[in-house]
């Protein structure tokens, strides 16, 4: 009997990658839960599901009777992180509610969190982080979902994993979340307009060890974490395995590119990019991209985030080595063959 895997967030990066692998490795019916569901994708069983939406939860999963894995990598981007909180904790809720109760087969429920568990994104914190280190400061909703899935799973046949990556890369459209998208689009932007490859962000961040993790890899750790036994109820830290300082990729980046190195922290990523739009679609139709706009490809908040981090922010991996998980790859490999495919994919010219 195949296992059965329900994919809520199914149609952003991780739930894209998760997706490709699981239909590479078999043995794994698929459906994915998103508001707006990917037809273009097959193999996968669509549901359109609000996650927000309790009752809408009950009436679309009330009828999933066999699933045996839940992989939940659905995220809520608010403004105001109460709200943010409150919902993204909801929509797990709702989720589980609806289908524990009407799938008896059900063997695990996988988390997909990140280094924001330890505060990363907030100031400087203990690092490299392991997973004993205790939780950051809060509120915060990764907190409100492991507890509530710790909880629920007490006395229970299931299992749970958490996985807490960083800077999670793929090639992804609709997704700006992304910081290979921010590169790949900034950096084309820039040779479109003939001028260096400044680096977005200040010279603390350009000579600061970091941390990214490529959505292939990221994929594997989400079945490895949900069918190993030896991965019951525990927590790990994903990443590629190396540690690596931008500028040291930065001049790589720029030969890919063909442009000279530009200078460090004299330019604001959102404000820079805020008048390109039109720009922008002029590169599509002059280079027969597709036709996403700047939005859809890239966060420039998001990338400002990114590049304005003044300190490590690296997770240790020893837990999930020694639990069993050994795939790595180089990131700077990584980085040069997601621009190829964003090539490829005519993202980018």
């Amino acid at each position: 009997m195949a296992n059965k895997a329900i994919v809520a967030g199914a149609t952003g990066i991780v739930g894209r990658y998760l997706i490709a692998h699981l239909k590479q490795v078999g043995g794994w019916d698929v459906v994915g839960l998103a508001r707006t569901p990917d037809q273009s994708v097959d193999g996968v069983e669509w549901l359109d599901v609000d996650l927000l939406d309790r009752h809408a939860c009950a009436e679309r999963l009330g009828a999933v009777s066999d699933a045996t894995h839940v992989f939940y990598a659905a995220r809520a981007a608010r403004d105001a992180i109460d709200r943010e909180n409150a919902d993204n904790a909801a929509m797990l809720v709702n989720l589980i509610e609806a289908l524990e109760p009407v799938s008896p087969a059900l063997a695990h429920i996988n988390l997909v969190h990140g280094t924001k568990w330890y505060g990363s994104h907030l100031g400087s914190f203990r690092s490299p982080a392991r997973g004993a280190d205790p939780r950051g400061p809060g509120p915060y909703w990764y907190f409100d979902q492991q507890d509530f899935i710790k909880d629920r799973q007490a006395g229970k046949r299931w299992t749970w994993s958490a996985l807490r990556p960083h800077f999670v890369s793929g090639v992804s459209t609709r997704h700006p979340h992304n910081i290979l998208g921010v590169l790949a689009v900034y950096a084309a932007v820039c040779r479109e307009l003939g001028r260096p490859l400044d680096f977005p962000g200040p010279k603390a961040r350009f000579n600061t060890l970091t941390q990214l993790t490529d959505g292939h890899l990221l994929a594997q750790a989400m079945v490895w974490a949900g069918t190993a036994p030896q991965c019951a109820n525990q927590a790990y830290n994903i990443g590629n395995g190396d540690n690596v300082r931008w500028r040291y990729l930065w001049p790589m980046i720029a030969e890919l590119f063909g442009l000279e190195l530009g200078d460090v922290g004299t330019i604001d990523l959102p404000t820079f990019m805020a008048d390109k739009e039109e720009l922008w679609d002029e590169m599509v139709a002059r280079y027969e991209l597709q036709p996403f706009s700047l939005n859809e490809l890239a966060s420039w908040q998001y990338g400002a985030f990114a590049f304005g981090v003044g300190w490590d922010d690296l997770s240790s991996t020893v837990k999930a080595r020694q639990h069993g998980f050994h795939a790595a790859f180089d990131s700077f490999d990584m980085v040069r063959d997601m621009i190829g495919e964003y090539r490829r994919q005519r993202l980018i010219p």
